[in-house]
Order: structure tokens, then C-alpha cells, then sequence
């Protein structure tokens, strides 16, 4: 599986949002100058997402986007979903596999799905936030000599 455009942008954005999580609506240009992403296109990924539900928008001079739900509760999974549709890795089993194609697929590629699954399914914005926010602490934190 690789991961488009669109979901790479959403997942950004969605994350940008994230961090920005105060209760206040976050406008789409500015989402669009931090994260160097067209205004256009992230106006189309956030159609999707809004459709979804993962966000919602505010109408106004102070408008733009929030989160429909602590970034604690949304997962990467939930955002790449909405984005990409089914996200694994294997297509569905045909009924004319031979012994070698069902071997793999029960013993390898199965375990491969379930595994990338669990971990997008457990990992939320919030955690990701959290892991950069250490990342920039630690660099802010180094000496050099």
C-alpha cells in the first residue's frame, strides 16, 4: 500500500488542526501556509473529511475548521479511511487462488494487514502530537560544543 497525496495532506492537515485545538475554528489558508499545501486542494480533502465527519466548519469572519472530537479519539486509521476508502495492503481473495497464493495470504499478508491496521487504529493525532512535541523539546534541549 502506498499512501496518496490526498491522505499524506489530510493527515497533515488533520494534525495542524490538532495542534491548534483550542476550541477555535482554524481557517484553511492558514492550515494551507503552515503546512505548504494549496488552499484548493485542501479545500477538497476537507469536503471529504466534513463528510466523514472528522471535521466540522463554522461560517464567519472568525471561521474555519474544528475537529469533531478530541484529537485523543481520532486515529490515523479513521483519517486514512475516509480518505483512501479500504486501506489494506491485499486485495480481497479470489475464489481461483492456488495453493501458493492462500498459503501467503493466510501466513504472511493477512499478518501484515492486521498488524498495519492495529497500529493506525491505535495511534490518535493526539499521540502523534505528543511524540513531536518530545522530538522538539529534546532538540531545543541539546548543547553543542
Amino acid at each position: 500500500m502506498k499512501i496518496s497525496t490526498k491522505s499524506r495532506y489530510g493527515l497533515r492537515a488533520m494534525l495542524d488542526i490538532a495542534q491548534n485545538y483550542s476550541g477555535k475554528p482554524v481557517s484553511l489558508k492558514d492550515i494551507a501556509m503552515r503546512e505548504e499545501i494549496s488552499e484548493l486542494y485542501l479545500e477538497q480533502i476537507f469536503s471529504i473529511l466534513k463528510k466523514m465527519k472528522l471535521i466540522k466548519s463554522v461560517k464567519g469572519s472568525s471561521g474555519g475548521y474544528l475537529l469533531t472530537n478530541h484529537p485523543s479519539e481520532i486515529s490515523v486509521k479513521s483519517v486514512l479511511e475516509a480518505l483512501e476508502g479500504d486501506i489494506s495492503l491485499t486485495d480481497d481473495r479470489g475464489k481461483n487462488e492456488s495453493e501458493i497464493q492462500t498459503f501467503l495470504y493466510e501466513t504472511l499478508f493477512r499478518e501484515i494487514d492486521e498488524k498495519v491496521s492495529s497500529l493506525m487504529k491505535n495511534t490518535s493525532l493526539q499521540e502523534l502530537i505528543d511524540v513531536n512535541n518530545q522530538k522538539s523539546d529534546e532538540i531545543s534541549t541539546m548543547y553543542y560544543i
